[in-house]
């Protein structure tokens, strides 16, 4: 009850005032909540079995939630995220599987920021770079003689954050920003209805988030 008051003085206060500076904010631990847009590139994929093969995304949606501590202007979080899309269309070697199957990641990073106060009392641009692990998961059933396409690898993951807060009081911020995945390659396995491997290949994730958040101060 307590935190649900801070949070609903503070929306009054973020759009009540515009020219009074607000008070300096000097740390803490904090927890964010975000959600958006997840675009994901189109991997080629060139093998000696399968030459120029590739997959197409269709884009997806994200939701993440973070666990941090700021030591101002650094701060550092524990971020959990999951990612929704579906895996479109398949090309192996000249061969187009297409598919309808929806595919998943669920990712845990390591992130650091460095927040550039001092430009303005209320919008703190800020830059992070994150570490960790993703898991990424599909059982994609295809056109082509109800072939299968198989992932479930966890593999190595980093990001790169670029974005913006707004500080609506000392508890509570909304914050936009731009952050680009990577993984490690990852396998994937293409079989024939009787289980028979047609192609094993390898590719790496990229995937683009724009994401709109929430973030509250202790």
């Amino acid at each position: 009850m307590k935190v649900f008051k801070r949070i609903c003085s503070c929306v009054l206060i973020g759009l009540a005032t515009s020219a009074v500076a607000l008070p300096p904010f000097h740390g803490g631990p904090y927890v964010n909540i975000s959600g958006g847009y997840n675009h994901v590139a189109k991997p080629i994929i060139n093998t000696t079995t399968a030459p120029d093969s590739r997959l197409k995304y269709k884009s997806a949606y994200a939701l993440s939630t973070e666990l941090g501590y700021s030591f101002r202007p650094v701060r550092f979080g524990v971020e959990y995220l999951y990612s929704r899309g579906r895996l479109r269309d398949i090309y192996i070697g000249n061969t187009l599987l297409r598919s309808t199957s929806h595919s998943s990641m669920h990712a845990g990073l390591f992130n650091a920021y460095y927040d550039a106060f001092g430009l303005s009392p209320y919008l703190i641009p800020y830059v992070g770079v994150g570490l960790g692990f993703a898991r990424f998961n599909a059982n994609v059933g295809t056109s082509v003689s109800s072939s299968q396409v198989h992932f479930d690898n966890t593999v190595f993951a980093y990001q790169g954050i670029l974005g913006v807060r707004y500080m609506m009081c000392r508890h509570l911020d909304l914050a936009v920003d731009y952050r680009y995945l990577r993984t490690a390659k990852m396998p994937f396995e293409v079989r024939d209805p009787l289980g028979a491997m047609m192609a094993t290949q390898k590719h790496t994730l990229e995937q683009n988030f724009f994401n709109v958040g929430v973030t509250y101060r202790f």
